[in-house]
């Protein structure tokens, strides 16, 4: 989609900023890069042990909703496709 290419850009822009704002240095850098794909995991994880609907989606055949909803990349979830064929 054309959304992601804008919001990567804008994303950064951001991350360039924060690390010339606050002087971070490389290691801050570093930190940017890792820190979403971290939190990502950790809200997925969180839903799954609270047990906590977070996503509000319909349940689809073989398919974790909390890790297709709240993960971002959506590689390699066959099970809408498994299902329908």
């Amino acid at each position: 989609m054309i959304v992601y290419p804008g919001f990567a850009i804008l994303a950064g822009l951001g991350a360039g900023w924060t690390v010339q704002r606050y002087q971070l240095g490389p290691r801050g850098a570093v930190a940017i890069l890792i820190l979403p794909p971290i939190g990502y995991a950790t809200a997925v994880k969180a839903s799954e042990t609270l047990r906590l609907d977070l996503v509000g989606a319909r349940k689809a055949p073989q398919r974790d909703n909390a890790a297709y909803f709240l993960w971002p990349p959506k590689n390699g979830d066959f099970g809408p496709r498994i299902f329908a064929e």
